[in-house]
C-alpha cells in the first residue's frame, strides 16, 4: 500500500483561537503605544484613539487575509 503524503490540517477551532489571540495582541499593543505617545506629547487620548483604531484595522486586514488563505 502506498502512503499518501498529506499534511494534516489543524482544527478550525485552533486556527480561529490563534487569530483571536493575534488580534487581541495587536489591538492591545496599539493601545499601549497610543497611551505612551499621549503621555510623551501631553495630549488627552488623541493618539490613543487614532493608533488603537489603526490597530483594529490592521488586525481586521490580517484576519481577512488569513480567512482567504484558509478557504483556498
Amino acid at each position: 500500500m502506498k502512503k499518501h503524503n498529506q499534511k494534516k490540517q489543524p482544527s478550525p477551532f485552533l486556527i480561529f483561537l490563534g487569530l483571536v489571540f493575534q488580534m487581541g495582541v495587536i489591538i492591545f499593543c496599539a493601545a499601549k503605544l497610543g497611551k505612551y505617545i499621549d503621555l510623551i506629547y501631553g495630549f488627552d487620548r488623541v493618539f490613543t484613539a487614532i493608533i488603537t483604531l489603526s490597530g483594529v484595522l490592521i488586525s481586521f486586514y490580517i484576519l481577512i487575509k488569513q480567512l482567504k488563505k484558509i478557504n483556498q
